[in-house]
């Protein structure tokens, strides 16, 4: 009689322990559905305003509180926006070199990575769909950016607005632009010293350091060393946050001046072109990725590589805290596109905000560093995309030219070919065969 008793308590305690987890599995479930419905509304009325968010960010007019006000109202889905005048038509840009949109057609899935969003994670976990072969362990930085090149969406597919990814599952990984904006700096601007010490934890090599000297810090260092607010430092050691956010902030910086590895998710993206049904945040892709997978058909599941470890959120708070109030403000008008399309709250934006110091001086700058600057810009823009808003609503020259352009039409095995729409030198005319050495 007793062992019975003990089996029934033993048997309605497990009952109760499914039960409870089953109902925590829900709930989490039914929460992360309606996040990512959400999302998906927020990209949709953006994408129905395109046009004043773009005039809001651009005039020299707009206050801070004029587009935090309007950010709030475009992630208010109760407040309507039929009162605001939509004249833009702006169509897609041209992809460059630095193209992020993934066409896997075998698994249908268009999927959007972004420069320092896990982007190297994601390219891994997406290689062995893309070429039925291996796991994300078999692939590394930096061949598998080549191999997963010959996937992205072609220039046709932008311009033809190709039905077919309406029966894709569309996704893109993001994360809040400013905790991007000094990861990036924290990555790509940090050499010399700071580096060195940390060869052995991430397996730098010597030749890693000098790579990156080379590619960032050097490149900048010009501009750069004109917005120092004390003695300048050894640039084998580091450029400070405050001084890229400064590089960062100048009047004009668009897109297609800027690096690659901080350009906009909406230049990379397309969002109001794709309109992606899933967009992942990176701060919480520890739970919001296994939701995607899990509601993927077999053929579209992946695994992310064994080292990759979560995003941790970063001390970018106390960075940008600490920035003075008008450069903060031009930060935010800078990727103004991302915070509204994407998702991010503005609150978050306000409460940063509220933290920081005037300092009217702070962009004043020098004549020197603005004609260093502009030098770079036009090295940056050289050989890239065509911008996205001057295809449609600045330049129509720009439309004209661009038509010349699509005269080329491409054959299986040249997408890369030389001279062909916008690519960059350097890529292989045959793809990678896919084969694992």
């Amino acid at each position: 009689m007793i062992r019975k008793r003990r089996l029934e308590y033993a048997f309605g305690f497990l009952l109760a322990f499914l039960g409870f987890n089953f109902l925590k599995i829900y709930l989490r479930n039914s929460r992360l559905e309606k996040l990512f419905e959400r999302r998906k509304k927020i990209l949709q009325r953006s994408c129905s305003v395109k046009g004043e968010i773009y005039r809001l960010k651009k005039s020299k007019n707009s206050s801070f509180s004029e587009l935090l006000d309007f950010h709030k109202k475009v992630h208010d889905l109760e407040a309507s926006l039929e009162d605001v005048e939509e004249t833009s038509e702006c169509g897609p840009r041209f992809p460059g070199f630095s193209r992020s949109l993934f066409d896997l057609a075998d698994n249908k899935i268009l999927a959007c990575l972004v420069p320092k969003c896990g982007t190297t994670s994601f390219h891994r976990a997406l290689a062995p769909l893309a070429y039925k072969n291996g796991t994300a362990d078999d692939f590394e930085a930096p061949l598998v950016y080549k191999q997963l090149h010959h996937r992205a969406v072609t220039t046709l597919d932008y311009l033809d607005k190709n039905d077919k990814f309406s029966e894709y599952l569309r996704f893109a990984i993001v994360r809040n632009p400013f905790e991007r904006l000094y990861s990036a700096w924290g990555d790509k601007l940090r050499t010399g010293n700071f580096i060195e010490a940390l060869k052995e934890k991430h397996g730098f090599r010597p030749d890693d350091v000098k790579d990156r000297e080379e590619k960032y810090l050097s490149e900048l260092w010009p501009t750069l060393k004109y917005f120092q607010t004390s003695v300048p430092e050894d640039k084998l050691v580091n450029a400070t946050f405050e001084n890229f956010a400064k590089y960062l902030s100048m009047d004009d910086m668009d897109d297609s001046f800027r690096n690659w590895h901080w350009r906009s998710f909406w230049y990379f993206c397309s969002p109001c072109m794709f309109e992606f049904e899933k967009i992942l945040h990176l701060e919480n892709v520890h739970e919001e990725l296994p939701f995607l997978i899990n509601g993927m058909t077999e053929k579209q599941k992946f695994s992310l590589p064994s080292d990759y470890k979560s995003a941790h959120r970063s001390n970018f708070d106390d960075a940008f805290e600490s920035l003075p109030t008008e450069i903060f403000e031009r930060l935010y008008r800078a990727y103004y596109e991302d915070f509204i399309v994407f998702g991010f709250s503005p609150s978050e934006v306000e409460t940063l905000h509220r933290k920081t110091k005037s300092d009217p001086e702070s962009i004043n700058f020098p004549e020197t560093a603005i004609s260093e600057a502009k030098k770079l810009s036009e090295l940056n823009k050289a050989g890239g995309a065509v911008e996205q808003w001057e295809m449609c609503n600045e330049q129509k020259a720009m439309q004209i030219e661009a038509k010349k352009v699509l005269t080329w039409k491409p054959s299986k095995g040249d997408v890369y070919q030389k001279g062909s729409i916008k690519y960059a030198s350097g890529y292989p005319i045959i793809p990678w065969d896919g084969k694992l050495s």
